[in-house]
């Protein structure tokens, strides 16, 4: 019975381990794709960016940049009314 516990505590750590490297590889693959994108938004690598994919970054810095203006409007409100 001892032996038949164990095996299977062996078994059901086996497939945790399978588990955790598909993770991490996952992980991984989330980690490159994120620097990329932050190289990207950064200006650096751009000369294998197509017209499209140039578009879409210019479109998501004009949006941060935006939210950026909004942030710094309502902050400015705020110490205006701090003042009052």
């Amino acid at each position: 019975m001892h032996v038949k516990e164990s095996n299977t505590n062996k078994q059901a750590n086996g497939q945790n381990m399978e588990q955790l490297k598909d993770e991490a590889a996952g992980m991984i693959k989330t980690i490159e794709i994120l620097e990329v994108s932050k190289r990207k938004l950064l200006g650096e690598c751009l000369g294998s960016c197509t017209i499209e994919d140039l578009q879409q970054i210019e479109q998501q810095l004009e949006r941060s940049v935006s939210t950026i203006r909004a942030s710094k409007e309502q902050i400015e409100h705020l110490k205006q009314k701090e003042k009052l």
